[in-house]
């Protein structure tokens, strides 16, 4: 795997998209580390949801995430 690239859509969320696309509206993702765990899980999942023509809204409520500061940094 490329150095920055995204990381594929884990298969079991596959599954359930694929199995449920008729009838999802929207996914609501919450987490921690924003910028790895959370954009890394939402982006591919999007990609997976445009490139399989599933219309489905993909929301992060800015509350319900988080991020980290380190030191010095």
């Amino acid at each position: 795997m490329h150095q920055n690239a995204a990381l594929p859509t884990p298969p079991i969320l596959q599954k359930y998209l694929k199995e449920n696309a008729g009838r999802l509206k929207e996914i609501v993702f919450a987490g921690v580390c924003m910028d790895i765990c959370v954009m890394n899980t939402v982006l591919p999942t999007k990609m997976y949801l445009n490139q399989n023509n599933i219309n489905c809204d993909v929301i992060v409520p800015l509350n319900a995430t988080e991020t980290f500061d380190a030191p010095g940094v």
